[in-house]
């Protein structure tokens, strides 16, 4: 009996997987697409998926640096009633 192991993801779990190849072959510019599943990539992208995005956390400090820059006035001091 031949079993189908691909049917709706009956092998592994998809999501672990996809963490997996995520975390291991990320690069600074991209992830590198394991030799294993290049054939199943579409062309352009069988060896590497480029990042077309900055990183969240790199956005988050190019906000903060921005603002420091914005207003180097120390903050108000809070008036006495």
């Amino acid at each position: 009996t031949s079993y189908v192991h691909m049917l709706n993801a009956t092998m592994c779990a998809t999501t672990r997987v996809i963490c997996a190849i995520l975390e291991n072959y990320q690069t600074e510019d991209g992830i590198v697409v394991p030799e294993a599943i290049r054939k199943f990539m579409p062309p352009g992208y069988n060896e590497k998926l480029p990042f077309v995005k900055p990183a969240p956390i790199d956005e988050q400090e190019a906000k903060k640096q921005k603002k420091g820059k914005k207003g180097d006035k120390p903050p108000a001091e809070p008036k006495e009633q």
